[in-house]
């Protein structure tokens, strides 16, 4: 990744799990209830996220091949 850090966002992909984190974020005012879990990618093809186990790697060709994800650079001015 060149020394940079990505922010990948994960979408509502309609399960029952995500239906559920959507409903929650709306009802509590979240902006963008849409977006539904969020990962930080370690090189081009991994990403660390909190899940079920605990903190993880997963390779995004295989685990998460199926989900809609977006990608963008991390601003230290973004997480202030």
């Amino acid at each position: 990744m060149a020394g940079r850090d990505l922010l990948m966002l994960k979408f509502n992909a309609g399960s029952p799990t995500n239906r559920l984190i959507a409903f929650g974020q709306r009802v509590r005012g979240q902006v963008n209830s849409m977006v539904v879990h969020a990962g930080i990618m370690f090189d081009p093809t991994y990403i660390i996220e909190s899940s079920g186990p605990g903190l993880v790697a997963n390779d995004i060709r295989v685990q998460n091949a199926a989900y809609g994800r977006r990608c963008g650079n991390v601003r230290e001015d973004d997480v202030r």
